[in-house]
């Protein structure tokens, strides 16, 4: 279990600072005072972020406050959540998800980096022994071969 780190984001400069330079991944919490719906995702949220395994910051953007933040991520229908990781949005989720989705949700987006960087991993390991076979074929071919045809004349 984590501790949650909640961040405030009053503005879009807030919000740059904050959330888009964060080195740690940040799942956002859109809501307005009116939305009881937001309440009961927020604490979802929580709740989630509380159980991960990584460290993930909450950033909480009301959104009378700040429109200009919700503009920018593209929210149109409150409750919503996203996820920012390497400075960018990279997923968002709207309406009233249940915890499990939540939980999906920030797995998904927060663990897809991991993978991604296991999958280039691999990638590079197989390309660098497929170079190494190859380089052994030619060896093979340039001298070893000629080396066998002149010891059978």
């Amino acid at each position: 279990m984590s501790e949650i780190k909640e961040i405030e984001v009053k503005d879009e400069k807030d919000f740059e600072q904050k959330v888009l330079k964060s080195e740690d991944p940040v799942v956002i919490a859109f809501d307005a005072p009116w939305c009881q719906s937001c309440k009961i995702t927020n604490s979802k949220v929580k709740e989630v972020v509380k159980e991960h395994e990584k460290d993930i910051k909450i950033a909480k953007v009301d959104t009378y406050e700040a429109p200009e933040v919700a503009q920018k991520t593209d929210v149109l229908c409150l409750p919503a959540v996203a996820i920012v990781n390497d400075g960018k949005v990279q997923s968002k989720l709207e309406g009233l998800p249940r915890t499990e989705d939540i939980k999906e949700f920030v797995d998904r987006n927060i663990n897809s980096d991991e993978n991604e960087k296991e999958k280039n991993e691999k990638d590079e390991n197989e390309e660098r022994k497929k170079e190494k076979d190859e380089t052994e074929e030619n060896i093979l071919q340039t001298v070893l071969l000629p080396l066998q045809e002149m010891n059978t004349l």
